[in-house]
């Protein structure tokens, strides 16, 4: 009968640490030279010490993970800076910053500039690369640097149109092709665009024709339409004990787009500094809403900036959007359920900020022991091209 109880509780016990995430917390990791020395180390069973990489030249290779139950022991490896050119408008720091012939381009006052103006011919090249060689406000078309069109106007491709607009069609027949703003179209609504091949959707930047911020597939590969993001049924905290626990959200759909009907999510384990998980966070979610709210009070079509710009690298959007609205909205983009998820980030110790998710937090650090939707981290990220 003794037997049977401590087998019992045995199976139990284990049965209880399987449910429990990985810690990750900081840890010296006393190694040399950097290109040898460890940046996450298998501490213990289930508990995983990090260290910075000391080194500026070197990031810590577990940046590559999107979950946790990736973890292992991991290195410092040297970074290789991408080569990325501005474009006009662009901020720069000198004429090789600037993408185009020498002769045509240059940084000044902190912008790139380019002598070439609309007519002026552009190289007769596969792909969206082409229209980089054409100054603001125009894109090339039969090598020729043309003029992009303004809101309303007909359009047959997303490039013949001005920055902050898209080439969409809304009519019944889903042909009449127009420049359309971001965050203009309200739910239900249909809408076709060139941007989907084969029922993938190639631009995550769809969501963003949508007032929701949310748009869904269809039958036909080339449209979606705008529909209610789901919303978490508890926004006042979505830690939970253990992961696999109950996450409730209102899901909306074809059936159901107005009302929305009650489902079922899971808890999931992130670079968290203790055993718990979280929820995942949602679109429809009052944070979220609130920052696209922030984000979308400027008229993108009014900047002086270049379509095939990495947007945050143009001098005009950085100055009349508050920087830190731009961090918060690239930190919803991020947190939300369709992308990577609040889990991975949620009570991330500092030094996990600086290593394995550092392309998340860029320099800024998480300085509360556990975060509720009031009080979510800022987050940063490289590019912006997902909206975009």
């Amino acid at each position: 009968m003794k037997l049977g109880l401590v087998i019992t509780l045995l199976i139990v016990c284990v049965w209880v640490r399987t449910q429990e995430c990985l810690i990750f917390g900081c840890g010296n990791i006393n190694q040399e030279p950097q290109s040898q020395k460890k940046c996450v180390e298998n501490f213990q069973d289930g508990h995983f010490n990090v260290d910075y990489c000391f080194d500026p030249q070197y990031h810590c290779n577990a940046i590559k993970w999107r979950k946790a139950e990736e973890a292992e022991t991991d290195y410092c490896v040297e970074t290789v800076a991408p080569i990325k050119k501005a474009l006009p408008g662009d901020i720069c720091e000198k004429d090789e910053d600037c993408f185009g012939s020498t002769d045509e381009v240059s940084c000044t006052e902190e912008v790139c500039t380019t002598t070439k103006s609309s007519g002026d011919s552009c190289p007769n090249i596969e792909g969206d690369e082409k229209h980089k060689y054409c100054p603001i406000g125009t894109f090339c078309r039969n090598e020729v640097c043309t003029e992009q069109s303004r809101e309303d106007v007909a359009c047959d491709e997303d490039n013949a149109c001005k920055f902050g607009l898209r080439c969409i069609a809304q009519n019944t027949a889903l042909n009449d092709y127009r420049c359309t703003p971001l965050n203009s179209i309200g739910n239900e609504v249909k809408f076709a665009t060139d941007r989907i091949t084969d029922g993938q959707n190639i631009w995550n930047g769809l969501n963003s024709m949508c007032l929701s911020y949310n748009s869904a597939s269809t039958d036909k590969t080339n449209v979606r339409v705008c529909r209610k993001a789901y919303i978490s049924q508890n926004q006042e905290d979505y830690f939970r004990e253990a992961p696999g626990d109950t996450c409730k959200y209102t899901k909306f759909s074809e059936e159901f787009p107005i009302e929305g009907e009650l489902s079922n999510d899971v808890a999931r384990c992130g670079f968290n500094r203790n055993t718990g998980a979280y929820c995942m966070m949602r679109k429809g979610d009052k944070w979220f809403k609130e920052r696209l709210q922030n984000f979308t009070e400027t008229d993108l079509a009014d900047l002086n900036c270049h379509t095939m710009s990495d947007v945050e690298s143009c001098k005009d959007f950085i100055k009349n959007i508050d920087k830190d609205v731009i961090y918060k909205f690239n930190q919803s983009i991020f947190a939300v359920d369709e992308n990577l998820g609040y889990h991975l980030f949620a009570n991330n110790d500092r030094c996990v900020a600086k290593t394995i998710t550092t392309q998340f937090w860029n320099g800024r650090l998480p300085g509360l022991a556990y975060m509720t939707a009031a009080s979510i981290p800022v987050i940063f990220v490289s590019s912006l091209t997902l909206l975009f």
